[in-house]
């Protein structure tokens, strides 16, 4: 019997983007080739051994960014140096070592992926002590401008989500070969989903003739049910569909006010890919993740929200291809979605046509395919050849 190649994601829990695209390019592998491959994914700040400064700021992340956005936009500036990701990536190598090596070890991994940016040179300097030949492919999680953390040497292959993204690269010294423009990777359904708007807003249970406006939230997402309340009092014929996303507090305020348009609300669902490509346009927080779920499903976008530094990129490059817009008050969330409403939705249409050029429902299962055609020429995982070869039974033979 054939062995399956073993596929390690690494990821880690500061928002959502992170994991979520992990678990798509592990799903995407699944679906494709599943009886040929397995997949593990794992937070290594998880592990008990990594020290504070490094679990400190994942478990504060939520916190920080939506209690205090200008210290986190000072903090997100600053790090934003090669001075500075080089010094943070020394104590992550320093102190995470004996983590990846661990790591490393129990899964005996074919390929390593990463969706997070500070592990490049700690995983490599594993790979390396060891002798390891394992192939480290790194997925960057947003969509411009990105933090110069994810450009640190040590992986083989940079899945980049957007052209501008790998020019950012190309200027941080990264080879252009080792850079591939694959999208940002999203749950493998929004590609699946092949029915059209008026089948999806049917099995619903929505009215498939309404223009459609949905807005997703989340604990994360501050004060939308203002901007809810102006949509209601556009004047345009519509419904609204929201997605609370956890937020029990949004949640109760829109299922107990009185609406002049029909309103259907949702806590939290499971079903984001066929409620997006049942919508028009998509109000929410500017995340990689939902930004490029929007765009994949050719939905414009209104932003009421960027966390100061990290997400203002992603705003930047959907509103250079005007496929969106920031709106930072009811007062002009109202007067955009008048805008693309007027002249029986001549703006609407044309940003959804802009949507969909730079979207990429395909991101996940492209890197899958990259992924397992670099496993396929692979005998075997280097790794359990090594430890075979030198009879390794424990990590406390290991370099270190």
């Amino acid at each position: 019997m054939t062995r399956k190649k073993k596929i390690l994601i690494l990821t880690a829990d500061a928002g959502f983007g992170h994991r979520s695209a992990a678990n798509a390019v592990a799903s995407a592998i699944l679906d494709s080739y599943g009886s040929s491959y397995e997949c593990n994914i794992v937070n290594p700040v998880d592990d008990p051994r990594a020290p504070e400064i490094i679990r400190k700021p994942q478990a504060d992340w939520d916190r920080t960014a939506r209690t205090f956005p200008h210290s986190y936009r000072i903090s997100y500036s600053i790090s934003d140096s090669l001075l500075a990701s080089m010094v943070v990536e020394s104590v992550i190598t320093q102190f995470m070592m004996r983590v990846f090596q661990d790591i490393l070890k129990t899964y005996t991994p074919d390929v390593v992926i990463s969706t997070y940016a500070i592990y490049n040179t700690a995983l490599r300097s594993a790979l390396k002590r060891n002798k390891l030949d394992i192939p480290f492919f790194l997925v960057i999680t947003d969509l411009a401008h990105v933090h110069h953390m994810w450009f640190q040497l040590g992986p083989d292959k940079f899945f980049v989500p957007t052209e501008q993204t790998r020019q950012e690269a190309i200027r941080s010294h990264i080879s252009p070969q080792r850079v591939l423009v694959s999208g940002l990777p999203i749950d493998p359904r929004f590609a699946q989903e092949k029915r059209d708007k008026t089948a999806l807003r049917q099995s619903l249970g929505w009215n498939p003739k309404l223009s459609t406006v949905l807005a997703v939230g989340s604990k994360r997402v501050r004060d939308l049910f203002s901007n809810l309340k102006a949509v209601d009092k556009c004047g345009f014929p519509l419904q609204l569909v929201v997605v609370a996303g956890g937020n029990d507090e949004l949640f109760e305020e829109v299922c107990t006010a009185k609406w002049n348009t029909p309103v259907f609300c949702y806590n939290y669902v499971c079903n984001l890919p066929e409620m997006l490509h049942a919508a028009d346009l998509l109000i929410t927080k500017a995340g990689g993740l939902i930004t490029s779920e929007a765009l994949a499903c050719g939905l414009p976008i209104i932003f009421v929200e960027a966390i100061p530094g990290q997400e203002t990129g992603n705003v930047r490059y959907v509103c250079e291809h005007s496929a969106g817009t920031m709106a930072k008050t009811p007062v002009k969330v109202q007067e955009t979605l008048c805008k693309w409403l007027a002249d029986d939705r001549k703006v609407l249409n044309q940003y959804s046509l802009n949507a969909i050029q730079i979207g990429k429902p395909e991101a996940a299962y492209q890197i899958a395919r990259e992924v397992c055609r670099v496993t396929a020429e692979k005998p075997g995982s280097s790794l359990e050849i090594y430890m075979h070869e030198h009879e390794l039974v424990s990590p406390s033979v290991w370099n270190g």
